[in-house]
């Protein structure tokens, strides 16, 4: 067996010309290639990584399963949690993805003929997509989410915290295959909550209209006011 040392010395021989290069460098070059680098090693995953990581199982369990030519591509939605239930980091359960696609039919043919890369070979479509006019968020959402992100961020949040909490939060949903709804954008919860805004003043009215002077939550009065 390798010991760790002798890996450490193979890499550290393989590293050495990089780091050679590196150090010819000027400061300024080294913190350039630094930020790229980080940038590369946290990026979150791209659109074909999350569909691969949400249906390569599914379509995997297709593959298995002998199909019938002369209709879509389908298995039962208990055959896939049994195989899922081996390793449920293998994918997300089959509610989730019937939910996701609209119909337990919509998700196999989605998962059929889903490659490595996130590609497709077959006429399904890897990704769901989202309705051309969702439905428009009502007062109650946009409360909702105005309080979740107080809760999260432990203080009444400002505009620029809101905007930039809900856009966290809608792209960790997407990544995870959840739903975006909970929270409810910026500019929708200013057509909510502050109709009759003007001058800038309409995160001031959202905050005055969901939270009391103390930073409480105001019962059953959003609707009044807005």
């Amino acid at each position: 067996m390798t010991s760790s040392r002798s890996c450490d010395s193979a890499a550290g021989s393989i590293l050495a010309p990089v780091r050679a290069m590196i150090g010819t460098l000027p400061p300024p070059a080294v913190a350039e290639i630094g930020r790229a680098l980080h940038g590369k090693l946290n990026a979150p995953p791209t659109a074909a990584e999350r569909r691969v990581k949400m249906l390569d199982l599914l379509a995997r369990v297709l593959d298995e399963e002998p199909q019938y030519p002369d209709r879509l591509p389908v298995i039962p939605r208990k055959v896939y949690d049994a195989r899922r239930s081996e390793n449920p980091s293998f994918g997300p359960p089959s509610a989730r993805l019937q939910e996701r696609f609209g119909s337990w039919a919509r998700a196999c043919h989605a998962a059929w003929g889903l490659l490595e890369d996130g590609r497709s070979w077959g006429k399904g479509e890897p990704w769901s997509r989202p309705p051309r006019h969702p439905k428009n968020y009502e007062i109650d959402e946009a409360v909702a989410s105005v309080l979740k992100c107080a809760a999260a961020l432990g203080h009444l949040p400002s505009s620029g915290e809101y905007h930039g909490w809900v856009l966290n939060r809608r792209a960790q949903a997407r990544a995870r295959g959840e739903s975006t709804r909970p929270f409810a954008h910026y500019a929708s919860v200013l057509r909510l909550l502050a109709p009759d805004r003007s001058s800038g003043n309409g995160w001031r009215l959202v905050v005055a209209r969901v939270f009391d002077r103390d930073g409480q939550p105001i019962e059953n009065q959003v609707r009044e006011n807005a």
